[in-house]
């Protein structure tokens, strides 16, 4: 239901300068590439050896950490009649994975999942246990714009932001395999409010200008996530699903060229950080023993930053 009112509220806005159909609307298109990472975050014990109980000396958050540069993408379009405008942008991350292996020795090992309590899991000789660990982003907003000045707009809108993990651990036997596996998905919906500055210095003659930009924007969000563990082919499974209220930055740093009146390059840092997102490596201490009959589980929430450096191409029209 959110998304097709979210839907609505586009088509809104995007027909409102062709209802008016106002000769002076002027439209942007931007697209950029990004090279962007998560940070990593505290280190979080996930498996340790029976002898050295939250050491996390086996797995940890950060042995199979999501804090890899990836190639993203943004795309935005935009439209102003007057003072006022129209805008959406939109934000894809591309897919981070991470694996990491630990093998047993000639006599075995046993292991603790530092779950709560904790879960005995023991490899005999030779034996394996992997720890994949997988995330993708995106995002999409849309907002009315308003021009202080030449120089600076403000702006504000809805916004809806989708991040999704799965970490699986494989244990791998001569007569078996055990895949437990912790899937989070978070759906943040809310509104932001915003200002851009744009400096501009004029080149000559020709209508060349360089140009710095400066954004940031404050928005408030409700993350509906939920959990599901599963020990596959063992029938156990824990489903557990909240709701939180988190605040979000957005901001940006960007340099560009505009040639004559139409066509601009630009590079820069932007960053998107929130306060309450579930992480997948998260949920470990959140669920209780897998030696147990009945597993439970709860959310865990904790922050999340993605940045990165980009590139792109404007057509002012």
């Amino acid at each position: 239901m959110k998304a097709k009112k979210f839907s609505a509220l586009i088509l809104l806005g995007l027909a409102i300068p062709v209802l008016t159909a106002s000769a002076f609307a002027e439209w942007t298109i931007e697209a950029s590439g990004y090279l962007a990472k998560r940070a990593a975050g505290p280190v979080i014990p996930l498996v340790s050896l029976e002898a050295h109980p939250g050491s996390g000396d086996i797995f940890n958050s950060s042995t199979a950490a999501l804090d890899k540069w990836a190639p993203s993408f943004k795309l935005a379009i935009g439209t102003t009649w007057g003072s006022l405008g129209f805008e959406i942008r939109g934000f894809l991350l591309g897919k981070l994975s991470n694996s990491f292996t630990f093998g047993s020795g000639s006599i075995g090992d046993s292991l603790l999942f530092e779950t709560h309590p904790v879960t005995h899991y023991g490899l005999s000789a030779h034996n394996t246990i992997t720890q994949d660990h997988e995330s993708a982003f995106f995002g999409i907003e849309a907002n009315l714009t308003y021009d202080l000045s030449s120089a600076i707009r403000l702006f504000g809108g809805l916004r809806y932001v989708n991040l999704k993990e799965t970490m699986a651990m494989t244990g791998l036997w001569p007569d078996g395999t055990e895949v437990d596996t912790w899937e989070t998905g978070n759906n943040l919906f809310g509104g932001q409010a915003g200002i851009r500055a744009r400096l501009v210095k004029p080149l000559g003659p020709s209508g060349s200008s360089f140009i710095v930009t400066v954004r940031a924007a404050f928005g408030l969000f409700n993350n509906s996530a939920d959990v599901d563990f599963t020990v596959f082919d063992y029938d156990k499974e824990a489903i557990a699903s909240d709701s939180s209220l988190t605040p979000a930055v957005d901001a940006g740093l960007g340099v560009g060229f505009r040639f004559g009146g139409s066509f601009e390059v630009f590079a820069g840092y932007d960053f998107f950080w929130t306060g309450s997102v579930a992480k997948a490596a998260d949920q470990v201490a959140a669920t209780s023993s897998f030696n147990l009959n009945v597993v439970t589980s709860t959310v865990a929430f904790t922050s999340l930053l993605i940045h990165g450096l980009k590139a792109g191409l404007a057509l002012h029209f």
